[in-house]
């Protein structure tokens, strides 16, 4: 079994590492179990994302193993050095992938393989023998390593730092997972941040300051959730929403003056009830399984139905027709898609201007309006 180390918090966790860093090194007796069995007999649809850099050196050294050598053809996904190459095996092909000393990404990507068994867990830097006993220890680097089995991402694995030992973070399952070799991982960089600081929430000034994503839900797998401040500074304030117009589909949740927050889909307006001014919603499921829903305790609990299969706006946050003096605030905004997060949105600033960064992507998105938000404290 593989060695995990789970240190996380539920919603509002703090990561369970010290830094990000941009890569893990073995010396040739470390390795990492990934505990994704990818196929037991049955078929398989799989794909191995990998950023990698293999020195010269001693042949047979692996970066991916996930079969047995002493069952041919090899019922199970290598990716090792030797012979001067970086090879990829899979059942009985071969691909040479690229020279050593060179830093590569590649994709191994299967479709349909069956009566195959893969008798052991996906393992990097190393993997088992024929009695399950670690071998063919590689010295690579590997900067990231992301699995899919049948089109679902099982695990997004980055390199972390705890004080001076070495770990695969899980992006998907939020686990540690360790060393189950022996010695120490070598270490690199620590990644630099994008940010300053995170920050509380991001905070309106006036009707100026938005949000406009260059994306949109798309199918009725995703969840949408948000963590913001319900205001009532002004006649009318968006919250977030997803359509182009009021005749168009998708959704928006807005407030008036007087109180009420409101579920407008399609061309349908539903009141889903009052809430006490300058209240901070907790995170909710806006959108899910096709529905929209408001699961928060002040506001009446309810399913709307309004299944919608391409939304025609893309999302936005305190966008369409915002009439309000400012005084919303936005903790953040995360959407899920077949239960695997694909948008993880927390507020952050650079200086004194205000962002919200998405942890999945690693990427910052800015004010589409004009002016400024009123920055949060900064999170300790």
């Amino acid at each position: 079994m593989g060695l995990i180390l789970n240190r996380r918090r539920e919603l509002g966790y703090i990561l369970p590492y010290d830094k990000e860093i941009e890569y893990l090194e073995s010396s040739g007796t470390q390795c990492i179990d990934t505990l994704v069995q990818l196929y037991t007999g049955e078929e398989a649809t799989y794909e191995i994302d990998i950023k990698a850099y293999q020195p010269a050196g001693v042949t047979n050294q692996s970066i991916i193993l996930n079969t047995m050598y002493e069952v041919k053809p090899w019922p199970g996904v290598v990716l090792r050095y030797e012979g001067g190459y970086v090879r990829c095996y899979d059942m009985s092909d071969q691909t040479n992938v690229c020279f050593p000393e060179e830093t590569f990404e590649y994709k191994i990507i299967k479709n349909n393989i069956t009566n195959q068994t893969h008798p052991t867990t996906v393992t990097l830097f190393s993997g088992y023998d024929g009695n399950g006993v670690l071998w063919r220890f590689g010295t690579c680097k590997i900067y990231y390593c992301k699995i899919y089995d049948h089109g679902t991402l099982v695990r997004d694995l980055i390199p972390v730092r705890i004080g001076q030992v070495g770990y695969m973070f899980d992006r998907v399952t939020r686990q540690m997972f360790g060393n189950i070799g022996t010695g120490s991982f070598i270490l690199g960089p620590d990644v630099a941040p994008l940010y300053d600081a995170e920050i509380e929430y991001l905070e309106t000034s006036s009707n100026s300051q938005y949000f406009l994503f260059p994306f949109k839900i798309v199918s009725d797998n995703v969840e949408l959730y948000c963590t913001y401040l319900s205001a009532f500074r002004g006649t009318y304030s968006e919250i977030v929403s997803c359509f182009a117009t009021r005749s168009s589909d998708g959704f928006q949740i807005y407030q008036r003056s007087s109180g009420a927050l409101n579920v407008q889909m399609v061309s349908t307006n539903v009141n889903v009830g009052s809430v006490t001014a300058n209240t901070v919603m907790p995170l909710s499921a806006i959108f899910k399984d096709g529905n929209y829903t408001i699961t928060t305790s002040t506001v009446n609990s309810g399913t709307y139905s309004g299944s919608m299969a391409v939304s025609s706006g893309n999302i936005s946050i305190f966008n369409y027709q915002n009439a309000s003096n400012g005084g919303e605030r936005i903790y953040s905004l995360k959407i899920c898609y077949n239960t695997t997060t694909t948008l993880d949105m927390i507020p952050v600033r650079i200086g004194q201007v205000g962002y919200l960064y998405d942890k999945v992507s690693k990427k910052l998105y800015g004010n589409s309006g004009s002016g400024n938000f009123v920055l949060g404290p900064d999170i300790v």
